[in-house]
């Protein structure tokens, strides 16, 4: 309230309330609706701050909760496998494009780096653990991102290894976040040294000791040997978040209210028998203790039935049965709406999630993989920009190095050695017939290309032409044409035009 409503207010307090009424009527209609603070907005409590400010004091508590529900949760597990089977599916597949100063293909170069990378990329070779292969790193890589939010890849040298370069995978929970400051002046936030911009300059991890603990003390790891992948969506966040976070309530309201369900259904069938003691009997045990029967000294007591069974009861005593039955439910429709909020949340189809594809058709599931597919797309994108490229760097520095991959020149022109494609998995057709006639239509048209056709597949097309080359001069060589085999497939043989018809 300004000077002049409170000179107002002590001369006429009702003026002056009638003032600030307008007033506050005249914001409401000036500014936007989902910023007011009446009584349909004041409940709403929104933080403030950087990305690192409000993500902090949560990040634990939510990674936390998430491991939770990957172990426990169905809808959960629905979700991460949805991005593994599909953003990695059964891994990328790399080719490499070096070309001779002419601008041909180096065959011999290409096929010596795609061999050397196939070797290294067993699990004895790849894994500082020795345990995993590359496609099953990147498989861990996605699930680790969507569900603790990041994961961090150091890159390790091995001087027994043949290549000596190796990857070891660092989760969240190894980085030092109680330290404050680094080298040089430097903050340092949740484990992440920073410079002045904000650029991670290094990250302070915690040593393992033997039993699997962390000690004390941390190392200072510089970031060029650090590949730290999150989603990054504020120009302040040094961190990652896990995927989850907006849909764990949904997801855990889901669990609990399916356990809810089958406690229900359990109890719904059960079908109890309750004995009545006879009139008069004031020992509430006299049942235990029942009459002999054909000469018996101690029959046992029957606490159970079964079919076709005879029971004898005590002089006035009787059966009461206690049948719940069935209890009406709409666990369909809540869990149904539950996954396609979750869904939506993760960028997915409620197909995609629940598997139930009972209720699509041919155009309405296509529409949903293609805009699943739009989902996959900008992460494979994502993880060979940030993963797959500097792993390639360092490996193949690191082959030329132990005389693995024999490049004389390699340093004097070390970027036309680096070139090279990653082709990520690709997914089959709905229909198959209509789709491979529309990529044939768009490849006669010039609209496409095989490559792209083949990418899309995730195949190599240089590949499929070798091979298709090899197959045409198998059959070739066998004495086989095309009649042959449409003969053998069950197809009419054409007759010879020198022979008569029968």
């Amino acid at each position: 309230m300004n000077f002049i409503d409170k000179v107002i207010s002590m001369i006429s307090p009702r003026w002056a309330y009638e003032r600030e009424a307008y007033r506050q009527a005249g914001e409401t209609l000036r500014n936007y609706d989902a910023a007011r603070m009446d009584r349909l907005g004041s409940g709403w409590a929104a933080a403030g701050g950087t990305a690192e400010q409000i993500d902090r004091p949560y990040r634990e508590r939510l990674l936390r909760r998430a491991r939770d529900l990957e172990r426990n949760n169905d809808i959960a597990k629905s979700v991460i496998l949805s991005f593994e089977r599909n953003v990695v599916g059964r891994g990328f597949n790399f080719q490499a494009r070096v070309k001779k100063k002419n601008g041909e293909d180096d065959e011999k170069i290409n096929k010596a780096i795609e061999k050397a990378w196939k070797k290294w990329c067993r699990h004895e070779n790849c894994d500082v653990t020795g345990q995993s292969s590359f496609n099953e790193i990147m498989r861990m890589l996605i699930r680790r991102r969507i569900v603790d939010g990041e994961i961090f890849i150091i890159k390790t040298f091995d001087a027994t290894a043949k290549i000596p370069f190796k990857i070891q995978l660092i989760e969240p929970d190894q980085l030092d976040t109680s330290r404050q400051y680094g080298e040089n002046g430097n903050l340092v936030k949740s484990g992440v040294e920073v410079n002045k911009v904000n650029k991670p300059v290094a990250y302070w991890l915690y040593e393992t000791l033997p039993d699997g603990y962390f000690a004390v003390n941390s190392i200072r790891v510089s970031a060029d040997r650090v590949i730290h992948l999150f989603s990054k969506t504020r120009p302040t966040q040094v961190r990652g978040i896990s995927e989850l976070a907006s849909s764990m309530d949904s997801i855990r309201d889901s669990g609990e209210y399916l356990e809810a369900e089958r406690v229900k259904a359990r109890i719904a069938a059960c079908f109890s028998m309750f004995i009545k003691a006879a009139p008069g009997n004031s020992n509430p045990y006299a049942r235990i203790q029942k009459m002999p029967v054909d000469g018996q000294k101690s029959p046992k007591r029957v606490d159970t039935i079964e079919p076709g069974m005879i029971e004898y009861l005590q002089p006035g005593e009787d059966i009461e049965v206690a049948n719940p039955g069935n209890i009406p439910t709409n666990t369909k429709d809540f869990v149904e709406q539950q996954q396609r909020l979750v869904g939506a949340g993760q960028g997915l189809s409620y197909e995609m999630v629940s598997r139930d594809v009972s209720k699509v058709t041919y155009s309405s599931a296509r529409q949903g993989l293609l805009e699943d597919r739009k989902t996959f797309e900008p992460i494979q994108d994502y993880l060979i920009e940030h993963a797959c490229i500097e792993i390639f760097n360092e490996f193949i520095m690191s082959a030329v190095l132990t005389g693995e991959v024999n490049i004389k020149d390699f340093w004097q022109e070390k970027e036309r050695y680096l070139e090279h494609v990653w082709i990520p998995p690709g997914w089959t057709w709905i229909d198959p017939l209509k789709d491979v006639k529309a990529s044939g239509e768009e490849v006669d048209a010039n609209f496409a290309t095989l490559e792209e056709k083949c990418a899309e597949q995730g195949k190599d097309w240089k590949e499929v032409v070798d091979q298709r080359a090899r197959e045409k001069k198998y059959i070739q060589d066998k004495g086989l044409g095309s009649d042959d085999i449409a003969d053998e497939g069950g197809g009419n043989k054409k007759t010879p035009a020198t022979g008569a018809g029968d």
